[in-house]
């Protein structure tokens, strides 16, 4: 009867440690990300796909980011659509879910995309002084082929506007490119 209460006790004691724990890194996680809440909102998007060789806009979309939180403010959720100024049919979706990681004190971004299994996980920093959110990621077989690192910088430029600028180098490809950019004006 002894080992059963005192087994007891270990579980609930180890419960509410573990509890406790859970506890702070949710605050932890609120805290940082707060830093973040400039993005919520509406924005409109325009954005160019650059040639890999000689940096040309190969072609252009425009769409809307929706930018919400959610799993009780731990997350940003951005849910981006776009097609395609010249071809309406050309059309994607991008799902990108933001959090703050207290254990490693970095921002990490998951990518999803339709109609590919395709998943990107990008770790960043804010600097509030620049304003500035950079990411980093490495994806093998990007291409099915070869790795490719990229890097992002995301600049907030005023009150109501913001530029993105994706760098990306395959592993055969002596330096990076900037293969794609967005501008993004906020709609409410």
């Amino acid at each position: 009867m002894k080992k059963i209460i005192l087994l007891s006790f270990f579980v609930l004691f180890f419960h509410e440690i573990v509890n406790c724990q859970l506890r702070k890194s949710a605050e932890d996680i609120k805290e940082k990300i707060k830093d973040m809440a400039f993005f919520a909102g509406s924005w409109r998007a325009e954005t160019v796909f650059y040639t890999r060789k000689d940096h040309v806009p190969e072609y252009r979309e425009t769409g809307i980011y929706k930018i919400s939180w959610v799993l009780d403010t731990t997350y940003l959720k951005w849910d981006i659509q776009l097609h395609d100024k010249n071809n309406s049919g050309r059309k994607r979706s991008i799902l990108i879910l933001i959090t703050f990681n207290p254990d490693s004190s970095y921002y990490e971004e998951n990518y999803f995309y339709n109609g590919s299994s395709l998943k990107v996980f990008e770790i960043g920093n804010y600097d509030k002084i620049h304003r500035d959110f950079t990411t980093k990621a490495f994806i093998p077989l990007e291409d099915g082929s070869h790795d490719e690192h990229v890097r992002t910088v995301t600049h907030i430029m005023a009150k109501n506007s913001i530029s993105y600028i994706h760098y990306s180098q395959y592993s055969n490809e002596p330096e990076e490119c900037n293969d794609f950019s967005a501008f993004l004006e906020r709609v409410k």
